[in-house]
């Protein structure tokens, strides 16, 4: 059986890096999503608790620990603080 593939890119892609990513791989990916139509991509560092906020492989933002994401022209009044996604879960 052969399968399909999606023919477009998200307006919006989100990458969470893991240990063993390097720059060469996510500047690959990064190629790939802005060559394809990605207006926005958002590197996301579990290690440094930061994002990396990508217009393109040129205009790129970092943002710190005590950062947020913010949705922008594409998810407008959409913000996000980063400490959020990295704070611990309560299950109980």
């Amino acid at each position: 059986m052969r399968q399909e593939v999606f023919p477009g890119a998200p307006d919006l892609a989100i990458e969470i890096l893991s240990p063993n990513n390097t720059r060469r791989e996510i500047d690959n990916r990064l190629r790939d999503f802005f060559a394809s139509g990605t207006r926005i991509a958002w590197i996301i560092d579990p290690e440094t608790e930061s994002a990396e906020i990508c217009h393109s492989l040129t205009e790129r933002k970092l943002v710190g620990p005590g950062g947020e994401l913010d949705g922008e022209h594409l998810l407008p009044g959409f913000r996000y603080p980063l400490p959020n996604l990295f704070k611990e879960w309560d299950w109980e």
